[in-house]
């Protein structure tokens, strides 16, 4: 069961997605500006949405590549996830 999790550089990556009921889950998709494979993030932002995901995608100036920039912004939506922002999350 899928409550919370963070997406970096996701696509989709089957033809006939499942239909789960993934309601009560919330995700974090970072997709890269520059990345080559980002032109797939839409279909499984669209995937995610009808399947009930609370979704908050963001667009991280990188390319395919990790960045601190990804780690800020998961550890960021973490805190507020969490409502803690005093909470020490370490990523990485």
């Amino acid at each position: 069961e899928i409550r919370c999790a963070f997406l970096i550089r996701a696509m989709a990556v089957l033809e006939e997605m499942p239909r789960p009921d993934l309601t009560d889950a919330e995700v974090l998709m970072l997709t890269g500006v520059d990345d080559p494979y980002g032109s797939h993030a839409p279909a499984l932002e669209a995937w995610l949405r009808s399947a009930g995901v609370d979704l908050d995608t963001r667009r991280i100036a990188a390319g395919h590549n990790l960045t601190a920039d990804d780690a800020a912004a998961a550890k960021a939506w973490l805190q507020r996830r969490n409502g803690k922002r005093d909470r020490n999350v370490e990523i990485g």
